[in-house]
């Protein structure tokens, strides 16, 4: 630490502003009396979904548990179009949840946490930031999440590749492709989105395809006034429900073994949850061992739900977009293998098909 250094002592710094981030500095300082300093490397909050602007990003829980549960006026001022929030819809929630929490002030937006070293002696963190300044905290928040770092693949080439790159953990605030010729690399949930988002927009799309992936519809569709007002009236038991339950999504999770049951009731819980939509709702709705038992997982990817006239249209449809045999070099290139993870893949037995959200 150089003389000219100025050390700032707080009783908290919070680092990372998503949703996570956003709370604890509500919490440290408007409950708790706290003075509290927030540090994220973006310039503004939302943490994941300010840096995940790529076409079709999604939320993966719906869109009425998709917020903050901690302030009833919050919750019942709240709004939303579809059963699924988008990442501009999520992003302008969470900039007024900002300024609604007069929290903006306590943040340094465009300002990347370096280092955080204990010091015994003291009893004190001492946080460094990417400009040198020093803080000294009681506490300190990693609110970074599980989606901070950019997976960039070691592909041969990538590096000389004569167009465009764009990762979508990284996209280019308002970048349009309209029209371009566009390669696609991954076909995770974050894949999926941007191809479907793509499509319909670019000139030609080619996908490269390593693992086809089995897919379930996401569910997606408009809300009406009164369905938000109902919902809005059964708060309290809903969050009661999140809260007490395994995975949090706003539903109640089967604990039936998949293969309890009759072939016949097998099919009839996976073609309705395949008429809702939703991946976590697939998986965890229909059957308590989807994930754990390698018999339940196979009767879930075979089952006739995936085999209705719907699933064969989705899947012709993405046949057409991942055919790349007579299609030449694209002149921009996108990486879905991102941090944002909006959907889910279920691959817990490589040699079996398995399904993920779209």
């Amino acid at each position: 630490m150089t003389a000219q250094t100025t050390t700032h002592t707080v009783d908290a710094v919070v680092i990372g502003a998503g949703f996570g981030g956003i709370y604890a500095v509500h919490k440290m300082h408007n409950e708790l009396g706290l003075t509290t300093v927030g540090f994220d490397k973006a310039d503004g909050p939302g943490g994941t979904w300010y840096w995940n602007r790529y076409p079709g990003a999604l939320s993966d829980t719906e869109s009425h548990v998709y917020r903050f549960s901690f302030n009833r006026d919050l919750l019942q001022d709240g709004t939303w179009k579809h059963t699924y929030v988008t990442q501009p819809e999520i992003l302008e929630y969470l900039e007024d949840v900002v300024d609604r929490f007069d929290l903006r002030r306590h943040f340094r937006f465009g300002t990347e946490v370096k280092s955080a070293v204990y010091l015994e002696d003291e009893g004190l963190w001492e946080v460094t930031t990417g400009g040198g300044a020093v803080y000294r905290a009681t506490y300190v928040v990693n609110a970074v999440g599980l989606l901070s770092a950019i997976n960039l693949p070691k592909l041969p080439g990538l590096d000389t590749f004569e167009s465009e790159t764009i990762h979508t953990a990284a996209w280019p605030k308002g970048k349009d492709l309209a029209g371009r010729r566009v390669g696609v690399i991954g076909t995770g949930s974050t894949g999926q989105q941007v191809i479907t988002a793509l499509a319909p927009e670019v000139e030609h799309l080619t996908v490269f395809v390593r693992t086809p992936q089995y897919s379930v519809p996401v569910g997606k569709r408009p809300v009406t006034a009164q369905q938000i007002d109902t919902i809005k009236a059964d708060y309290d038991r809903i969050w009661s429900q999140v809260k007490s339950s395994s995975v949090a999504f706003g539903f109640e999770e089967s604990t039936v073994p998949a293969m309890s049951v009759s072939e016949e009731e097998r099919q009839r819980v996976f073609e309705r949850a395949w008429e809702y939509g939703g991946g976590f709702r697939f998986m965890f709705e229909t059957f308590g061992d989807l994930a754990t038992d390698e018999d339940a997982n196979e009767a879930a990817a075979s089952s006739s739900a995936a085999r209705s006239p719907r699933s064969s249209r989705i899947r012709r449809r993405r046949a057409s977009l991942r055919r790349p045999a007579s299609s030449p070099g694209a002149r921009c290139a996108t990486t879905g293998t991102s941090r944002s993870s909006t959907g889910r893949t279920w691959r817990p037995w490589p040699s079996r098909r398995t399904p993920s959200a779209r």
